[in-house]
């Protein structure tokens, strides 16, 4: 096309053909404008400057965007000169992500997925010893590999899974590879093949910590390897727009630690293709067509329907959903990707938050995480429960000083699987919830594991019954349930400490925290049942020495002892 049939009229006779002239001009100016933005905001991976992004070049180009007078000829050959610098930008950048994935190809790849899959989970058996491997090149082509292993596995899975019980259920690990394998050596301590049940995890497993690749590793290793026991669910940091947000979480962002451990342009591309595999995590489960577990909330209805679609909504969602974006707002015109960022960072809100929710739905915006998220009540978890059959939520997103929280009559249970970097101070601790038989029982890791003490503080996992109704009995207990079988546990397991777990009675209270010394060890006979086997009608143990602190309310462990998790 020749220059002149690129010019507008030049003719000054005439409003409309003014108007027109000048309307081309401004056009132009935001053309030109959004090319530089593209072409100073997507330059090459490894930030040198190629011929199309020279320095002279580039300020030369913007020169132009800086001058209101500059003519549209003018112009029209800058922008001439920028789709051609954007165009080879583009080809230059595929390019490098080719070559890139070629020098992280093993030389000689593994024989399958599962011997490579033994390879990397020996290794962090002993994370240690493994350091020479953990920190070279050969670790990043072995996650590229294992991430592509295990997307395929993920696409193939429902997006709402449907488990059976008994099912240990995990909340955010965060980069906390220590808990993890706190976790690993007193709860499938034999291996996740010969303990009973399976596992599911609820998301976020990197950021904030500083061993997001080992988290990450262990999981996708154990995924290849036991398939149909390990379940992974997707969270709010298992999406580029916030695992890659390198100015808010600095040397703690998955993208930093990717880039620190292989390199600037190698670790782009380890941190791509996990995030591959990020975009096919199922989204919800279901245990016994009773407990609705999920990283954040429960979705908004969506239009013209009603929550008794809730769960099979969920199934009918992309098998792979990408979210660049952090604002989550952006997905509200989209009915997929809105319900998607419900169920990824949705929250309960506080009893006095509640006048905030729309009286009709129950939802609302956040406060918490800025107002673009969407927050839920009783309202709407009434109605979610009361259509979808279901008779409690099982979530995590927010970090709880005890590893677990209650909110909304018990119905909603808060698990926090990391102890770490969420400024809750030392006391705090990870926990872990168990379904089984009807019940669900809480697991947290004793606050003084590791440390040499004579005296050993036991922290009460609260009980699940309210304190009022617990003497009641279950018809009391304002408990919705599908499953009348499926009741709150009293059984309190809490590891670590050398005093042995007990029983804690429906009617004591909540949160109490007492100095026990710890008892001689007995031995076990075959007659002895397993504690988790006892009912509710059993003798109530002795009760406790009096409390150090004054005990805790429901709504005070439920308000209280969090943090924002964005």
């Amino acid at each position: 096309m020749s220059q002149a049939a690129l010019l507008p009229a030049t003719s000054t006779h005439g409003a409309e053909q003014q108007q027109r002239l000048a309307e081309t001009h401004v056009a132009l100016h935001d053309e030109h404008k959004a090319a530089l933005c593209e072409l100073g905001s997507s330059g090459s991976m490894s930030g040198r400057d190629g011929a199309a992004l020279s320095p002279e070049r580039m300020m030369r180009l913007s020169s132009w965007s800086q001058q209101p007078s500059s003519t549209s000829k003018q112009l029209h050959l800058e922008l001439e000169h920028l789709r051609e610098a954007l165009k080879t930008m583009r080809l230059e950048k595929d390019k490098e992500i080719a070559m890139l994935k070629d020098q992280l190809t093993p030389p000689s790849p593994t024989s399958s997925p599962r011997a490579l899959a033994e390879r990397i989970a020996a290794a962090l058996r002993n994370p240690v010893l493994s350091l020479p491997y953990l920190h070279s090149i050969q670790f990043g082509a072995d996650l590229v590999e294992l991430s592509a292993h295990v997307g395929a596995t993920l696409e193939k899975e429902d997006r709402c899974l449907s488990l059976q019980s008994p099912t240990y259920v995990l909340g955010d690990i965060h980069g906390n590879f220590s808990d993890l394998k706190f976790f690993a050596d007193h709860v499938w301590r034999l291996g996740f093949g010969l303990t009973a049940g399976t596992f599911l995890f609820l998301g976020d497993y990197v950021d904030r910590g500083t061993s997001s690749l080992e988290c990450v590793a262990y999981l996708f290793a154990h995924k290849v390897l036991h398939p149909e026991k390990l379940f992974l669910l997707r969270g709010n940091h298992e999406t580029r727009a916030v695992n890659g947000l390198e100015a808010h979480y600095g040397a703690g962002a998955f993208l930093a630690q990717c880039r620190q451990r292989f390199g600037h342009d190698e670790g782009y591309i380890v941190w791509h293709q996990i995030n591959h595999a990020f975009d096919r995590l199922p989204l919800a489960a279901t245990i016994d067509q009773s407990v609705f577990c999920v990283h954040g909330g429960i979705p908004r209805p969506l239009r013209g329907d009603s929550n008794s679609s809730a769960l099979s909504a969920i199934q009918r969602l992309p098998r792979a959903v990408s979210m660049d974006v952090l604002d989550k707002r952006f997905y509200d015109s989209n009915p997929s990707l809105a319900m998607v960022s419900d169920l990824l960072w949705g929250d309960p809100v506080r009893e006095d938050q509640e006048s905030m929710l729309d009286a009709t739905t129950g939802f609302g915006r956040s406060a918490l995480r800025g107002g673009s998220a969407v927050s839920f009540g009783t309202k709407a978890i009434d109605s979610f429960l009361s259509a979808t059959g279901l008779s409690h939520i099982l979530r995590a997103h927010e970090a709880r000083v005890d590893g677990i929280g209650l909110a909304k009559a018990a119905r909603v249970f808060t698990v926090f699987s990391t102890s770490k970097d969420h400024g809750l101070g030392d006391d705090a601790t990870c926990g872990c919830m168990l379904v089984e038989r009807g019940r669900l029982l809480a697991i947290n890791r004793s606050p003084h594991f590791g440390r040499q003490q004579q005296l050993v503080r036991r922290r009460s996992i609260p009980s699940l019954l309210p304190p009022a109704s617990a003497s009641r009995g279950r018809e009391s207990t304002g408990i919705t349930s599908a499953v009348p079988s499926l009741r709150p546990a009293t059984t309190n397991v809490s590891i670590g400490s050398s005093a042995e777990p007990t029983r804690v009675p429906p009617s004591q209270s909540v949160g109490a925290t007492q100095v026990v010394r710890p008892p001689r060890r007995r031995r076990h006979s075959a007659n002895d049942d397993d504690e988790s086997d006892s009912t509710d009608d059993e003798a109530p143990s002795p009760p406790p020495p009096p409390a150090r602190r004054r005990a805790q309310s429901l709504s005070a462990l439920d308000d209280n002892n969090q943090a924002e998790d964005p």
